[in-house]
């Protein structure tokens, strides 16, 4: 944790009162009250930071949309979980008070006098209590024992007055909260009293009996689970895996989902998992339990659990002594899948792709998988990166740039903002890292934890040959490989980032088809998609260019699914277009309609001479009267016409090439000393698209 971020204020970031640390800091003392409390979006954020999804929406409503799982976040929150979800969104995040596991019931009222109103109708007396000063009314919390009686949210108890009942399974804003007029949420500093008898027996009654089994969720019933058998707040190392395994069976006997428990059990790993940089160093050596449990060995614990045992189902949390004796007697997968819990909705949904948009809102790289970007030195591969950097940050995310290959960070952070990220996004660590590991494996080891501990959007690694040889692997071993990715990728991965490896062309001429150099496990390891670039007009500073984008392999078909398909199994998806105009600032879009020369995809990736030919080949078909050309307007189009003469041979070796494959047709055999032959693309086809759509 960077304690020294949360203690620094952020030039133009104030939250609440004041500087965004001030509401960690009033998000720390609202805990120490006993109050459970969890971050929500913050209207000076530049979206909303809220857990939305296809069923729930951004209603436009700022301030107020939870940023976590908040049924299960707040029930076990502590200092350090606070320190950690708030410095995730920059400190900037509202604070919450989750009914329930507070024991707090809150009086919202929303309209100035209507309390005391209805307190005078029935003579009713409240006692002096802690009051919150919202942005239209006030909040008074009252203590009240939910294990012993819960009192649920009552939204029309108070005879059509607009006054709110927010007791178990609710929550309510917090103190230092920013409202969405602008307005901070104060309080009055009173301690919080008792809810009166009278006032709990007319809510008990609305309540028809308090929350029942049928009307408390899921995750308000892992709340009485929960606080049945506390966790200690601190885990020993040696009881890590074992609190773990016990967290979990507790996660499916409350009867939460898989998508509802991996947030809750996520946050419960970091509080056993420590990252690596502030571990004891003799901790790395303990016999008993020589490294952190990584997030990949803590995840299995939850599937296994949620494959074994049916929901609801009693946990056996029988006490193991050793913590390696867990490791190494893990439960056993089950044979076969479970297909009542697939089509009931409690499995993982598949992934689908969030990072680097094209134009049609499509995306081409997962979140929790490795992605790679291959093709040739200079040929753009790290420019594309870095565009799906640019956009992550400007869509308010974190990112995280590698640099194995030297690129020098003014490089990086001037191309960054010739793609439009936001400068004030690249002075916040918690947006933006970069860093260069100098070929100093401890030095990369540290990166990795970091920024696993961090869990950004986006982590790009340039490059896979520099990461291997830094890590004293050989590019061409499975072993090396696959030891490198699990020690230096997977935990960034298992941190939920979209991991984008840079790779090159294999060097030999039948490998370049297959893709990257070196072993096969390169293409194994992907859980992504790996696209390839090829450049249509190379990327020149203040002329810009065109890449083709050609998707490889695409496990989950998520970006397949939306791509043209091509030859040989491939895919189209797309063309990086970089516009620098004279007249403005760079401009860059990703086209969902191909701009890739037809039969670029049909041409071995090794034979470059006639790939580099297709596209000036096809820019002449499409200027030419006639729709052909001769050798001379080729050789004129790729040199200049002075040197029509010294490659009419090499150019017309390529051309009868090119025709005997079917690319290229002959359109006029010429004569001997006479005209000369002319040829044209195979087709009539718009020789950009492959379509017969309008040029």
């Amino acid at each position: 944790m960077r304690r020294d971020l949360l203690a620094t204020c952020s030039p133009g970031r104030r939250g609440g009162g004041g500087c965004v640390s001030e509401l960690v800091s009033t998000a720390r003392e609202l805990h120490a009250r006993g109050f459970h409390v969890f971050p929500c979006d913050h209207p000076d954020q530049q979206r909303c930071i809220g857990k939305h999804g296809p069923g729930n929406p951004c209603d436009g409503m700022r301030g107020k949309h939870p940023a976590v799982s908040w049924g299960t976040w707040a029930q076990t929150v502590t200092a350090q979980m606070i320190d950690l979800v708030w410095t995730k969104h920059g400190g900037q995040a509202n604070p919450a008070v989750s009914c329930g596991p507070s024991n707090l019931v809150i009086l919202d009222e929303d309209e100035a006098g209507a309390l005391d109103e209805w307190c005078t109708t029935y003579g009713i007396t409240l006692p002096a209590t802690y009051i919150v000063t919202t942005g239209r009314g006030r909040h008074l919390y009252f203590r009240w024992d939910h294990d012993a009686q819960p009192i649920g949210n009552s939204p029309k108890v108070f005879g059509g007055r607009k006054i709110d009942v927010r007791g178990y399974g609710g929550y309510a804003i917090a103190e230092g909260a920013r409202h969405a007029s602008g307005a901070t949420y104060t309080g009055n500093g009173l301690d919080v009293a008792e809810l009166p008898a009278e006032v709990a027996e007319m809510l008990i009654a609305a309540n028809n009996g308090g929350a029942t089994d049928e009307t408390i969720s899921a995750s308000e019933r892992f709340l009485a689970v929960d606080r049945a058998s506390p966790v200690p707040e601190k885990i020993e190392m040696h009881t890590r895996h074992q609190a773990l395994i016990a967290y979990a069976g507790r996660l499916r006997k409350s009867g939460l989902d898989y998508a509802e428990a991996e947030p809750a059990y996520r946050l419960r790993w970091l509080l056993c998992v420590q990252p690596v940089g502030q571990i004891p160093e003799a901790e790395h050596h303990d016999p008993d339990c020589p490294y952190p449990v990584t997030w990949d060995e803590a995840l299995a614990k939850l599937r296994d659990v949620y494959r074994r045992y049916p929901a609801g189902q009693a946990f056996d949390e029988e006490p193991v002594t050793s913590a390696q004796h867990i490791v190494d007697e893990d439960i056993e997968p089950p044979l076969y899948g479970d297909v009542a819990a697939l089509l009931d909705g409690t499995l993982p949904p598949p992934p689908t792709p969030t990072i680097l948009r094209r134009e049609d809102g499509s995306a081409l790289f997962y979140r929790g998988e490795i992605n790679s970007l291959i093709g040739d030195p200079e040929d753009g591969k790290t420019f594309v990166t870095l565009a799906a950097i640019a956009q992550a940050l400007i869509d308010g995310g974190s990112a995280a740039f590698i640099d194995m290959d030297h690129n020098g960070l003014a490089s990086v952070v001037d191309r960054l903002l010739t793609l439009g990220a936001p400068p004030e996004a690249l002075r916040e660590l918690q947006r933006f890292r970069y860093t260069d590991p100098q070929e100093d494996t401890g030095r990369l080891a540290r990166v990795v934890a970091d920024c696993a501990a961090w869990a950004p959007d986006v982590v790009v690694i340039d490059s896979v040959g520099e990461l291997v040889s830094t890590c004293d692997g050989n590019s061409d071993s499975t072993d090396d490989y696959t030891r490198i990715v699990n020690t230096h990728v997977l935990p960034l991965v298992r941190a939920g980032a979209a991991v984008i490896l840079i790779d090159h062309f294999a060097k030999g001429k039948d490998s370049r088809a297959y893709g990257a150099g070196g072993t096969m496990a390169k293409r194994r390891k992907l859980g992504g998609a790996l696209i390839r670039v090829d450049p249509v007009r190379k990327l020149v500073r203040g002329k810009g260019g065109e890449l083709a984008l050609i998707g490889q392999k695409d496990r989950h078909s998520g970006v397949r699914s939306n791509c043209e398909p091509l030859a040989r199994g491939l895919f189209d998806c797309g063309t990086f277009v970089l516009d620098e105009p004279l007249d403005g600032p760079p401009r860059w879009h990703i086209t969902s309609r191909s701009q890739v020369p037809r039969g670029l995809s049909e041409v071995p990736v090794a034979d470059q001479t006639m790939r580099q030919l297709l596209v000036p080949i096809h820019q002449l078909v499409a200027a030419a009267a006639g729709g052909d050309f001769t050798v001379a307007d080729l050789i004129a189009a790729v040199y200049g016409a002075e040197r029509i003469g010294s490659h009419r041979s090499s150019i017309r070796r390529q051309l009868d090439k090119m025709t005997a494959t079917g690319l290229l047709v002959v359109t006029y055999a010429g004569t001997a000393g006479g005209d000369p032959r002319r040829w044209t693309t195979a087709t009539a086809e718009d020789p950009w698209t492959g379509s017969d759509d309008d040029k």
